[in-house]
């Protein structure tokens, strides 16, 4: 599985109920459509991260491989996605994005409320999920990502998880969290 992260913010001037109307919009628009081969999708409202200064919005694309998200970047912004697509991009003040690799857990896309970007250390080996964290409080929900391709600055690693998984990176490696809510 691929996910296309697109981290946005609005002008601001923008109406924001507008630009989050018009993002979840597309949003369901994709979902019914199931563009690409659309596995999931979901918008968060994070806060600042050091790739979008102010903070904004994190959407994510799961699609099953490289040919879904050629597709899917094809639909997007035609038939019934260009209403919403236009709407939102319309209202954008600045974006970036990155692709990445799931790799282990359950993706944790819809459902985390936190988001742990990870950078190696040179020379350090990739790790499954239970390598990189521990120090969970109880039962917890997360998806391990790898970036796949770099589309602006994006950290290499990202746990999606819920608010019971404690990060506790290894010494060496660089973490920052950020809480992930509905907008």
């Amino acid at each position: 599985m691929l996910a296309y992260v697109f981290w946005h913010r609005p002008r601001d001037d923008a109406d924001t109920g507008a630009y989050e109307r018009a993002d979840a919009d597309l949003h369901r628009s994709l979902q019914r459509e199931r563009a690409g081969g659309l596995i999931e999708s979901a918008t968060a409202r994070v806060g600042e991260l050091p790739r979008l200064k102010g903070g904004g919005y994190e959407d994510w694309y799961v699609v099953p491989g490289y040919a879904g998200l050629g597709e899917l970047a094809a639909a997007a912004a035609t038939g019934a996605h260009a209403d919403p697509h236009g709407r939102a991009a319309g209202m954008l003040a600045e974006g970036t994005a990155g692709l990445y690799e799931h790799l282990d857990g359950d993706g944790g896309v819809a459902h985390a409320t936190h988001a742990t970007w990870v950078e190696r250390p040179p020379g350090a080996r990739y790790p499954a999920l239970a390598d990189l964290f521990s120090g969970a409080d109880g039962p917890f929900r997360a998806g391990l990502w790898r970036r796949a391709l770099v589309l602006g600055p994006a950290p290499e690693l990202c746990v999606l998880h819920d608010a019971n998984f404690a990060p506790a990176a290894p010494d060496g490696w660089r973490t920052f969290t950020a809480t992930r809510e509905a907008p």
